[in-house]
């Protein structure tokens, strides 16, 4: 039976909004990154680390990694999972599995999802992460996708159908959503890498969500 998010709890006093420091934009450098539009949905840019290939999400004030994302191969996972930085980790692995999924969560790294990855996959992964503390990055290309991940945490979150949210998310009821529920959809939904922030926020606007 599916566990409503609006529980009769006080309200925390430092619970975070659905969208704020969401989108993460992907940048070739930090000029870009200094650059991007300025909205309270703007979180740390992601910048490329051309020398190992690793993306490092920067806080747009001090430039300083607030978490590092890397895209690996399945066969590459046993040194990644041992793998050790200065901030957190967030792993995007080519053949995303919920047993991936779970042995990066044990390993203590953040799961990275392309939401462009099948549908019964990305509900697979996400049935798993509702039950850790690692939290997970989104990527897609569009507002759409920023919308399917936001619901499809809740789904997650709250035991309903997370394919249906992937497939057709319902932007009321993300609205209607009481402030410590969106805070805990934030706890697992850690942010949202884009390419065009400014594309994503107009969409955001369009749905009625800004």
């Amino acid at each position: 039976m599916p566990i409503p998010l609006t529980l009769g709890v006080p309200r925390r006093r430092d619970a975070k909004p659905l969208l704020a420091g969401l989108l993460n934009p992907r940048c070739t450098d930090i000029g870009a990154a200094r650059s991007v539009v300025q909205n309270d949905a703007i979180g740390p840019a992601v910048l490329l680390d051309g020398e190992n290939g690793l993306l490092s999400a920067v806080s747009p004030t001090s430039l300083q990694p607030v978490r590092f994302h890397l895209d690996c191969a399945g066969s590459d996972l046993p040194e990644v999972l041992s793998t050790r930085l200065a901030a957190p980790l967030v792993v995007f692995v080519d053949s995303m599995t919920p047993d991936v999924t779970r042995e990066l969560a044990t390993a203590g790294h953040s799961v990275g999802l392309r939401l462009s990855d099948p549908i019964d996959n990305l509900a697979d992964c996400l049935a798993v992460l509702a039950h850790t503390d690692v939290g997970f990055v989104a990527r897609t290309d569009d507002g759409a996708g920023v919308v399917a991940a936001l619901a499809a945490t809740v789904a997650a979150l709250s035991g309903a159908d997370i394919r249906v949210a992937l497939r057709a998310p319902d932007v009321a009821a993300l609205l209607s959503l009481h402030p410590d529920a969106a805070d805990a959809v934030r706890q697992v939904l850690l942010g949202v890498e884009v390419t065009d922030p400014a594309a994503v926020i107009e969409y955001l606007v369009g749905v009625g969500l800004r």
